[in-house]
């Protein structure tokens, strides 16, 4: 149990440490007993994406960018995995843990300025995907384990192949209901989303996954699955852009890492 603490502060000193330097002053989480307050990051000089940490368990984005992309969240407690990334509202994500009280999660969003919609679906077999409608894609996503007691194992693009144009969101529990939500916008909107792709990297007999977007690419979305257990923390990892993210599990085994990687030179000017 010390040995997942303390695992779980190194990670979570990773994630919100990956703040631009923007003039500002931001707080930064400093263990799994601290708060994590408004930690922002700029992902371009005209940015697309903001990063928001919470230590609630729900992260609303700022006005700048309202609009709730991709989502992500680490639990602070042993043995506590993620069971919910929903979307209260465009500009909000919800996170819960399996067990304990919102503050258990710091809830992590990727925020945008460009309005997306919310793709809800449901399933009772523990597994469900959500499809964007036609000439839409996904540039995020999330689900819930609607049963009792129920942990998440996978929550990722679809399909799920490198290299393939992101049409949904599949999300994944250790049985039950489920509930997936796909975030899902016209690629040829006020930002140009034509370039984003799904990015994947497996490896194997490990209880953590990486991944990275290609140079000059930055992630709209960070996804997962962990094929030797559930999963307790999943978000932007580090460097200095939203440019790549980490998949905890709470075993080791076969893990997946996704990202949803757009072009950071793909912003339409003029806006």
């Amino acid at each position: 149990m010390i040995i997942r603490r303390m695992i779980g502060a190194l990670i979570a000193l990773t994630l919100s440490a990956c703040v631009a330097s923007t003039g500002e002053d931001f707080d930064t989480l400093g263990g799994s007993d601290a708060e994590a307050i408004g930690t922002v990051q700029e992902a371009l000089t005209k940015p697309q994406f903001f990063g928001k940490w919470s230590s609630t368990s729900i992260v609303t984005c700022p006005g700048s960018h309202p609009h709730a992309l991709g989502s992500g969240s680490q639990s602070v407690r042993t043995g506590e995995d993620i069971r919910r990334h929903s979307y209260p509202s465009s500009s909000q994500v919800e996170a819960r843990a399996s067990t304990g009280t919102p503050t258990d999660l710091h809830t992590y969003a990727i925020c945008s300025n460009v309005a997306a919609t919310t793709v809800t679906n449901a399933d009772t077999d523990g597994s469900v995907t959500d499809t964007c409608p036609e000439g839409m894609i996904a540039v995020g996503g999330g689900g819930a384990c609607a049963t009792g007691g129920k942990r998440m194992y996978r929550t990722r693009p679809s399909p799920d192949i490198d290299g393939s144009i992101p049409t949904g969101w599949t999300w994944s529990c250790d049985g039950g209901t489920v509930l997936a939500y796909a975030r899902c916008l016209d690629p040829d909107n006020i930002w140009d989303f034509t370039t984003c792709r799904t990015q994947r990297n497996d490896a194997s007999d490990t209880p953590r996954g990486d991944i990275a977007c290609p140079s000059g690419q930055i992630a709209s979305a960070i996804g997962g699955y962990c094929g030797g257990g559930n999963m307790w923390a999943i978000g932007s990892g580090g460097g200095d852009s939203l440019a790549d993210g980490v998949v905890w599990c709470d075993a080791r085994g076969n893990v997946n890492a996704y990202a949803i990687c757009c072009s950071a030179t793909g912003v339409k000017a003029g806006n």
